[in-house]
Parts: structure tokens; sequence; C-alpha cells
């Protein structure tokens, strides 16, 4: 797994989304290395005004405010909260905050967490577990919108899982709907995003240090992908990528520098 030990999309829906991979322009960047320096994932309050740094050195959800929405370099450490010690690469919140997520890599299930107070990680509660009965070596978890899907990216087979949760946000009511493969792309994937609308897929690749763009003919359903694109990151590894909530910035978690890497897409 290279230098691994071992994503809900942050914006919501309506509106034109961008997240054209035809046309990037890297902007910014911003080191977590004071305080993490084994990241893995990233994630935004929905409006982003906040940051989420994900890391195994110390289990824990670092949380930073940003002083402008969606500029990481604005970016000011508030606190952190500390998790169970496992090896796990992913985390998530629910659309309003009041949930908080991490797929555990060691015990192949999802875990989460209420938050008394939104976007407040230091106020979650107690632990509740559902162990994930398909594939293997997870690394990667998003859900759509609405809480009503998730999707699971596994090393095993480049892999991506697609759950249907018939109460939204409650992962003991997941039930398997269907998985795909991208291995032609890409032969070890890392995480997995999706458009505000559910029409387009991103994944992150290790092998090659790219992101993949697809098209989905029918939203949200994985099965009905087209591969368009691709976006080489160089000598980046790739951890955990997210965009912005209209798609005209994508931000790349580097495992290998400790960094967030900020860039413009075009519409």
């Amino acid at each position: 797994m290279g230098n691994k030990q071992g994503m809900r999309n942050a914006g919501g829906g309506g509106g034109s989304w961008g997240g054209n991979l035809t046309t990037v322009t890297y902007l910014q960047s911003f080191s977590v290395s004071a305080k993490e320096n084994q990241p893995y994932d990233i994630d935004f309050k929905s409006d982003g005004t906040k940051l989420y740094v994900y890391g195994d050195q110390y289990d824990s959800v670092q949380e930073y405010d940003l002083s402008t929405a969606w500029d990481i370099t604005s970016a000011t450490w508030l606190q952190s909260t500390a998790m169970s010690a496992v090896a796990a690469y992913s985390i998530s919140f629910k659309a309003d905050g009041t949930r908080l997520f991490r797929l555990n890599y060691s015990n192949k299930a999802v875990e989460y967490w209420d938050l008394s107070t939104a976007w407040d990680v230091t106020s979650k509660g107690s632990l509740v577990s559902w162990n994930v009965p398909t594939g293997s070596y997870l690394v990667g978890f998003t859900f759509n919108n609405e809480g009503t899907k998730f999707y699971i990216t596994s090393l095993s087979g480049s892999n991506i899982y697609e759950y249907d949760l018939s109460t939204a946000w409650l992962p003991s009511s997941a039930t398997l709907n269907q998985s795909v493969s991208v291995t032609t792309q890409d032969t070890s994937i890392w995480d997995t995003q999706f458009s505000s609308d559910g029409l387009k897929m991103y994944v992150a690749g290790n092998t090659n240090d790219k992101i993949y763009e697809y098209d989905l003919s029918t939203a949200w359903n994985i099965s009905t992908k087209s591969y368009l694109r691709f976006f080489s990151l160089g000598t980046m590894l790739p951890s955990g990528f997210r965009f912005n909530n209209d798609g005209t910035k994508m931000y790349v978690l580097d495992n290998t520098t400790d960094t967030i890497k900020e860039y413009d897409l075009t519409i």
C-alpha cells in the first residue's frame, strides 16, 4: 500500500456542476503536518467554512475554521477529537453535520458518532458500528446527498460497492445494490466522490497517481458509468479528495507530504 498503512461529496444539490478535469489549474496548498503527519482523509462543512482532517498518527479528527469559505489557506486550527485506535482511512459527515462516520479498515465496519452540536467534533457521543458484509481492504467511503446510498471503495480488485439504505444515514439499514470495478483505469483505488447531481463519479488511483472522471447516465447508479478522462497528480499519493459545492474547486490530500492541494476546475 505504499506510504499508506493497512466521500461524502461536500456539495448539496442544485445549480450547475463544474467538475471538468479537462482543464485543472493548481491554486494553492495547505500543510496539516503541524497537527497530523499521517493524514488519510479530509472533509468540509457544507458551506465550506470548516475543514476536517482525519489521520492515523493520533487516530483523531482535526477541526479547522476557514475565515474565507473554501479557501484552505485561511484555515485556523480549532480543536480535535480522539477516536479509537484502529487502521482507518476515510471519514464523512451527515449533510447537516450531526453525525460523523468513519470506515474502519481493521474491522471492516462503518462506524458513527452522533454530534450533539452540529459540526463540532468534540461533541460526539457513543460509538455505533455496523459490519460491512461484502468486500475487503475497504478504504474509501461516501454518501449520496440524501443519505439513502453509500459507496465503499476497495483496494481489492479496484471495486466500488453501492449500498441502498432503507433509513437515511443509518448504516445498519443498508443492503448491497451492486458493485463495479475500475481496474482498467487503476489497480489501486483509494477514494470515490460524486458530483452534487450524481451524474459524475470521480476515483482517486494510487497506482498511477491520477483522479479519474466518469459520466453516469443514471444519477448515483455506478453500473451506468462511462470513462471520460483523468487528471495526473504527478508524484502525489492521493488518499482523500473533495469538491466544493459547484465543482469549481477540487481538494486533494497528498499522503506523502501531509499537504492539501487546491485546484480550480473549468465549468
